[in-house]
């Protein structure tokens, strides 16, 4: 994928001068410093990510664990809360074990 950007003067001189010294392309050294940076772009990514669905949240839309975990058939999962077991619901009263 060929991509075109601005760069500094300051960025763009010593990528030049850098390329002179090794005799490797200022394509080279970009995509190296953006490879090694590749985990930053994904929190980047994650971020926006974050900052959307925190613009479409409702406070209506939250629902308790257990109820989404019965609704999604993981009535099962056992959950370590302060280094205490917690039991699953009862199905008669799932208040009974809290």
């Amino acid at each position: 994928m060929a991509v075109s950007v601005r760069l500094g003067e300051k960025i763009e001189t010593l990528l030049d001068n850098l390329s002179k010294k090794t005799g490797r392309t200022k394509s080279f050294y970009i995509k190296t410093i953006i490879e090694k940076n590749i985990e930053m772009l994904e929190d980047i990514e994650d971020l926006h990510d974050y900052e959307k669905a925190m613009k479409n949240y409702k406070k209506e839309d939250y629902r308790p664990m257990e109820e989404y975990l019965k609704e999604n058939g993981m009535e099962d999962i056992i959950t370590k809360n302060s280094g205490k077991t917690v039991k699953k619901a009862s199905k008669r009263n799932p208040k009974e074990n809290s």
